[in-house]
């Protein structure tokens, strides 16, 4: 991995926040030279055995070396962002945005000659020339040849294959129907994607030799990809003469193990199949999704584990071989052999190598590799990561460095997208000479993470339900010791979970760069930060939960963290304040204090953090303010609020133009140091959710104008609350029309409203797809909002002041055939105690009238008890899967089995009636929208109680 570090350094360097030269001025010399070595250094590591280079001893001192050109570099920035501010400048630019400087400009005004950073480049230099004239830098070893890839399939008995059955079913039905083939289609291509050596060859083994599929296709041709690196295509040209083989025929061919996308290959394949005969098909194995989805695969398979049965069966059959045993030595290695392939975790490829190296261990081996976890990583380094390291040495450097970062967390640890690529932008893994100037350093580490997730390094993925994009995940064990074998003493974890009162850090780990602790809030850590060698950390992940040794503590070592990047200190009960000593810690770019729901202070000292780029304090439920001094965090890009107990931001707020995420936006009555709505004009860039609370005491339309909410286009998620101390009821109208958003809004959630009309963009966002109402006491009418075109979840609720529902709310024309609602799938009405009728128009009269909510599946109405009846239209043309009706009455007696009304909704498959809203409270806090850095979605019907049965009703009714 030292080759991954020495080249992002280089890019570091050459990319330093350095415009004007003032701070090389004096050392211009030994700056050329700092650079010209690395260039040399990393020439070399380029050409090297790179496997040498990571298990070589001398690769730790070089990481050293390459980290004090971190700081240097940092160091600089830190100065350039000082001398920004003494002259009134805005924001230093990130090193992630800028290219080489000619030296011209690096090399004037020399203000710091003979300063610190001349000693720090002159000792860095020195430490370099030093290491390349030693005896272990010019004893690398050089790759011999092409860096040729080892193939990561294992070819086997398809006899012995254990636990694809229903994986070989689907793909089955999908190479032999006919009706699969689409219309206007050249090729239609099936891929199996997974992990290296999940049974991707093996399944298509598996289906290749199939007799149903030899039966019906007419033709069949395996390339092995990995085998014909060169041009897999060019050698299936060679192999198969289109005209003579395969015209007019149905062939099946199986391209395994493709591991790059090439349009044009793709492209000479297609002219190569043109005589191919109806209802041919090609099945694509592949480790990376994105070379399927290039491909246009049709249909994509995502191979998961075998089940630990199956993975000791694989294991077994192997392992046992041959072997002669007494009964009770069998029942023994049995025992151990179950314990064994439960570390395989599922993966095919790893119980099979792993059982033909322990065919000739006796009993005491056995034991010893189950025992002993340094036996069973040697074991797992000799034989299993040969077959992953072509995936990890294709990568470029910035990402060599991002995966490597992800041993920080302990072996099946969740984490989340957003969390993780923060850290990695908290760190200089970043850059990369690949990247645009204009590339957001948040679109770039998203795209490594996709890259990653792509070649199949990340599982057990959670998706956002709207866009698909991925939440979190986790990384399979033995990707995980793959990693951690590639940071070696980098990154480590380190997990205390026993009863143990003290815990004293073993030597070995008091040299890493970037660590993280998970201890029981019983155990206190000795010494384990404070030590001297601490100031080589980078990262320190305090991920224990409620920690009071860690609380006590805290000002020392904060104190002995002088070079920290990244520092979580959340979950901790304990921490009631943080110390002054955070302000030495001039190096941070990511903090976390969220879930601390006993902090109250935050240190003034806070505001001297230049670099921080991160600030999370979601959940600290009793912080009140935030230091004024917040205005000078320059570098600040997110900034998570929410759940606290602030009741006003610092004016400097809106000098933080390079905010991404604010969470919440306090609008500030009463102090003449908080913030104005106007405050917001600035942050332009701001993208995701933002929550604006305050607004009932906006007096003027103006100000809502400047905050210019129609230029964020970015922002994907709003919540306006018109709460406030001193309410104006003349101005709230013409405050929220000028509250208009950009169209690009997916979500609005309107709270606190108490115009009798609501503002008129409403029905004009045509993105929308979520809407929340609540709290409108004075609105006597729904604003037309059935003409929002992709709207799919609308919550209307405690509107005290509404009677009735009727064709405005629908916004229907009978003229022009437009669908009501055409997309909603989920409606909620609330706590409406006035609402008496809702009224549509009736289809017996207009029979040309368009359709009503086509795709309604749920419908829930709660506590509305003068309400008399449903419209019969919904039940008709809605396909409702789902219908609640909570505290309401009248509706419950004619919707009841065997009220007036039950005949119209008994084709329902669920249906609950009950007299109070227990049950509402229980199954559905429909939350839609972000309350600070996370989103309470929707519990639909993947948790409900009730479940369809010949009565159509649940249980839940029976409670009448």
């Amino acid at each position: 991995m030292v080759d991954a570090f020495v080249s992002v350094a280089f890019n570091w360097l050459l990319a330093a926040p350095d415009e004007d030269g003032s701070l090389v001025a004096g050392v211009e010399e030994e700056y050329e030279k700092l650079i010209d070595t690395l260039g040399k250094i990393q020439g070399v590591l380029l050409t090297a055995d790179e496997r040498q280079v990571i298990e070589s001893v001398w690769s730790g001192r070089l990481r050293t070396i390459i980290h004090e050109i971190d700081d240097v570099v940092d160091e600089w920035s830190a100065a350039a962002i000082g001398r920004s501010k003494s002259v009134g400048v805005g924001t230093s630019p990130s090193p992630l945005n800028r290219r080489k400087v000619s030296n011209s400009r690096r090399l004037k005004s020399p203000s710091l000659t003979l300063g610190p950073f001349t000693i720090k480049i002159r000792d860095i230099q020195q430490q370099l020339a030093q290491f390349t004239n030693s005896i272990e830098f010019s004893s690398i070893s050089r790759k011999v040849g092409k860096n040729e890839r080892l193939p990561t399939t294992f070819v086997m008995d398809v006899s012995e294959v254990r636990g694809r059955e229903m994986e070989q079913d689907r793909i089955l039905k999908k190479l032999l129907c006919e009706s699969n083939f689409p219309v206007n289609s050249d090729l239609y291509i099936i891929s199996i994607v997974g992990m290296v050596g999940i049974g991707k060859t093996t399944l298509a083994q598996l289906i290749y030799n199939h007799p149903e599929v030899k039966a019906h296709f007419d033709e069949r041709i395996w390339v092995c990809a990995s085998e014909n690196l060169s041009d897999p295509i060019r050698d299936f040209r060679a192999t198969v003469d289109p005209i003579t083989r395969i015209a007019g025929k149905k062939f099946l061919l199986v391209l395994d193990d493709v591991r790059t996308y090439d349009k044009e290959k793709l492209e000479q394949l297609k002219v190569s199949l043109l005589y191919a005969g109806k209802g041919s098909r090609i099945l694509v194995t592949t480790q990376k999704q994105s070379v399927a989805m290039k491909m246009g695969a049709a249909w994509i398979l995502t191979l998961g584990e075998l089940s630990e049965g199956h993975c000791w069966e694989l294991f077994s059959q192997t392992a046992f071989s041959g072997k002669s045993l007494p009964e009770k030595a069998q029942n023994q290695l049995k025992e151990i052999s179950m314990k064994i392939a439960d570390k395989c975790k599922g993966v095919p490829l790893a119980a099979k190598i792993l059982g033909n190296v322990m065919m000739s261990f006796n009993i005491r081996e056995w034991k010893s590799v189950l025992g002993s976890d340094e036996v069973w990583q040697e074991l797992i380094e000799q034989h299993l990561f040969p077959s992953i390291w072509w995936i990890y040495s294709s990568l470029p450097p910035p990402l060599k460095l991002c995966l490597s970062y992800c041993a920080i967390f302990p072996k099946g640890y969740t984490f989340e997208r957003s969390t993780l690529t923060k850290l990695w932008m908290s760190q200089w893994h970043l850059i990369s000479p690949w990247e645009t100037i204009t590339m957001e350093m948040e679109t770039t580490a998203r795209n490594y993470f996709d890259e990653l997730a792509m070649h199949s390094f990340f599982q057990d993925f959670e998706r956002d339900p709207d866009d698909g994009g991925i939440i979190s995940c986790k990384m399979h064990d033995l990707m995980h010791d793959f990693v951690r074998f590639v940071a070696k003493n980098e990154c480590r974890a380190m997990e205390v979970n026993n009863n143990e009162k003290e815990v004293i850090i073993a030597p070995s780990f008091r040299k890493v760069f970037h660590a993280s602790f998970t201890c029981l809030p019983t155990i206190n850590l000795i010494d384990p930060f404070w030590i001297s060698n601490a100031n080589y950390l980078r990262t320190l992940l305090l991920i224990s939960k409620d920690n009071l040794g860690i609380a006590t503590a805290l000002p020392t070592i904060l104190d002995r963290l002088p070079n920290v990047r990244a520092l979580e200190l959340s979950n901790n009960r304990f921490i009631e304040q943080i110390p002054e000593e955070l302000g030495k810690l001039v190096h941070l770019r990511y903090l976390d204090l969220s879930n601390n729901g006993r902090l109250r202070v935050l240190p003034e000292s806070l505001c001297r953090l230049f670099h921080l780029q991160t600030l999370r304090l979601s959940r600290c439920r009793l912080l009140r303010e935030l230091p004024r001094g917040m205005g000078k965090l320059v570098n600040l890009r997110h900034l998570e609020v929410g759940g606290t107990n602030l009741r006003s931001f610092p004016k400097g707020i809106r000098n933080l133009t390079s905010l991404r995420t604010l969470t919440e936006f306090i609008v500030s009555w009463d102090d003449v140091d908080g913030c104005k709505l106007q405050d917001l004009k600035n942050l332009n860039s701001l993208e995701g959710s933002l929550s604006i609370t305050g607004l009932g005491d906006v007096w003027d339309a103006r100000e809502a104008e400047e905050a210019a909410l129609m230029n964020k286009e970015h922002l994907r998620h709003l919540e306006l609350s018109f709460w406030g101390e001193k309410q104006d009821l003349k101005e709230m109208k013409s405050v929220a029309e000028a509250l208009e958003p950009h169209q690009n809004l997916k979500s609005l959630g309107i709270h606190d409203y108490i115009d009798p009309e609501f503002p008129n963009y409403i029905a004009s966002l045509t993105h929308l797809t979520r809407l929340q109402l609540s709290r409108c006491i004075d609105c006597l009418h729904l604003p037309p909002l059935g003409r929002l075109p992709v709207l799919e979840s609308l919550e209307i609720s405690r509107m005290d002041s509404l009677k009735s529902i009727g064709l405005e709310f629908l916004a229907t024309d009978q003229h022009h055939h437009q669908e009501s609602f055409p997309k909603l799938k989920q409606l909620i009405f609330s706590e409406l105690g006035k609402w008496e009728k809702w009224e549509v128009q009736d289809q017996e009269q207009h029979d040309d009238m368009p359709s009503m909510m086509p795709r309604l599946g749920l419908l829930i109405v709660n506590g509305c008890p003068k309400l008399e009846e449903l419209p019969n239209q919904l039940f008709q043309e809605a396909p409702l899967q789902e219908l609640r009706i909570y505290a309401s009455p009248i509706l419950r007696r004619g919707y009841q089995r065997g009220g007036n009304h039950w005949n119209a909704i008994s084709h329902i498959p669920i249906i609950e009636v009950c007299e109070n809203d227990k049950q509402m409270l229980v199954h559905y806090k429909s939350y839609y929208f972000q309350y600070g850095d996370y989103c309470e979605k929707s519990q639909n019907s993947a948790k409900l109680r009730g479940q369809p049965h010949s009565g159509r009703v649940t249980e839940s009714s029976l409670m009448l």
